[in-house]
């Protein structure tokens, strides 16, 4: 069995399971599920890249069972793909004492919360960027009366003796999440903090900074469910502009609460589905009746490269000899008809 891990055209390669590359992106792409001809046409390469270079390693990564943690663009899948994406999602529980105080001062006004994960570090987050964070911060909180919370490992000084800011370097993440005055959460878009943010129907200002990140903030941009900032583009006017626009465009929000609505509405808890297949392949054996014959297929079978090639060449025969024949008829018939009109002069 193999751990939870997000499907995408990368993931699927590995086990087999089918890749329509029209409208099943690359991991690390920025593409959604609707590409127009260029981005199909990088996806395709990309893609058809990567099962041709590592054909050796994927291989090797077949199971019998795969929990999928998200799938992050709707594809088909086989039998043994589980998607138990949001599991992990609960309800907030009660809030440590000292985030409760800070909360409860904030009277009615709202809470944008920032947190990049694990990805980013006071240690190897530029100093530039950081800076740009820290005035568009200062800005907002004036302007749009609202409190931010930091996630952050190290000394920020600028906003050390400002009651509007909390900075932190934990924080118990879906309680924050859950509580109802924060309405904006700043984040790198893994895989689990877009659930979880997707579960509470917070909307997003995302930052990608690898791995899947665009392709999961790509989907709730697409969604209006929030807006995602590339590195490249961040600059303290443009942090104010879309953090500004997400507050206060009722849009967002709306769309939010309707992609956590329907994440919500299963047939079965992801967990109980989960613990269910894991029982079920004990109970039959590993159960590798759900496995795809495609894992014994060399990746030029599994796309049938080897029979296009043949229907190819047939056809290229076929439209030879029916060339050939034109233009042997011609040359014939060119010989022929001079002939024909000596006999009768």
């Amino acid at each position: 069995m193999k751990k939870s891990r997000p499907l995408n055209g990368t993931s699927s390669q590995r086990q087999p399971n089918p890749i329509p590359t029209s409208f099943v992106p690359y991991l690390a792409s920025v593409y959604g599920d609707r590409m127009n001809f260029v981005e199909r046409m990088m996806n395709f390469g990309f893609t058809w890249a990567v099962q041709a270079t590592r054909q050796r390693w994927i291989r090797s990564e077949h199971h019998n069972l795969v929990l999928v943690s998200n799938k992050v663009n709707p594809g088909p899948t086989m039998p043994n793909m589980i998607e138990i994406g949001g599991a992990h999602c609960r309800p907030p529980k009660r809030l440590p004492k000292n985030l409760k105080t800070w909360f409860d001062k904030t009277g009615a006004g709202n809470v944008i919360f920032f947190s990049m994960g694990s990805a980013v570090s006071s240690n190897n987050f530029p100093k530039q960027k950081w800076q740009a964070f820290v005035q568009a911060f200062q800005r907002v909180s004036r302007t749009l009366e609202v409190r931010i919370l930091l996630k952050w490992d190290g000394q920020v000084e600028e906003l050390a003796e400002d009651a509007n800011f909390l900075v932190l370097p934990w924080i118990p993440q879906q309680d924050v999440l859950g509580h109802e005055k924060v309405k904006l959460f700043i984040t790198h878009g893994g895989l689990l903090s877009s659930q979880e943010t997707t579960f509470h129907a917070v909307p997003i200002l995302g930052i990608p900074v690898g791995a899947d990140q665009m392709m999961n903030l790509k989907r709730i941009s697409d969604a209006d469910a929030g807006k995602m900032l590339l590195w490249g583009d961040i600059t303290t006017q443009r942090l104010v502009s879309d953090i500004t626009d997400v507050l206060t465009d009722p849009k967002y929000a709306k769309a939010a609460k309707q992609r956590s609505a329907i994440m919500k509405d299963r047939e079965e808890e992801p967990a109980a589905k989960g613990a269910f297949w894991i029982e079920y392949a004990i109970r039959n054996h590993g159960a590798p009746h759900l496995r795809s014959a495609g894992r014994f297929l060399p990746w030029y079978q599994y796309y049938m490269l080897d029979v296009y090639m043949v229907i190819f060449v047939a056809f290229y025969l076929l439209f030879f000899i029916f060339k050939t024949s034109i233009l042997l008829m011609i040359k014939i018939c060119g010989k022929i008809v001079p002939l024909l009109k000596e006999k009768k002069e």
